[in-house]
């Protein structure tokens, strides 16, 4: 039976699922040190360039997450296609009954030849 290897596709799913949690923490992070530097007199500009880092790291979250749904649907069609295409063409097999045929039949090949 002819069947492609997709665990290495699953590998590369799990290691950016792993990678969309980490920028998630690490956002999560640096929301929370905006907070606290926010009440600090002079760190105005800290401020500013921690937003600027953390709509960075929200939009790498966003297309790495939008990545792994296409890379999943890819997964599950490739896979859902394969299971149609063995169920339809790999398992079933005919076995079809030779058949009389009446007047047509012929008992020996030397009748043939008479």
């Amino acid at each position: 039976m002819f069947q492609v290897s997709i665990g290495q596709l699953q590998y590369e799913c799990g290691r950016i699922e792993g990678q969309v949690r980490t920028l998630f923490s690490l956002a999560e992070e640096l929301e929370k040190v905006m907070q606290a530097v926010a009440f600090i007199p002079g760190m105005e500009n800290i401020v500013i360039r921690l937003g600027r880092e953390l709509v960075q790291i929200q939009e790498e979250e966003t297309v790495l997450r939008q990545l792994l749904q296409a890379l999943d649907k890819i997964l599950l069609n490739y896979t859902g296609c394969e299971d149609r295409i063995i169920n339809d063409f790999e398992q079933n097999v005919y076995f079809f009954k030779p058949r009389d045929v009446g007047i047509f039949q012929i008992p020996k090949v030397s009748d043939l030849i008479r």
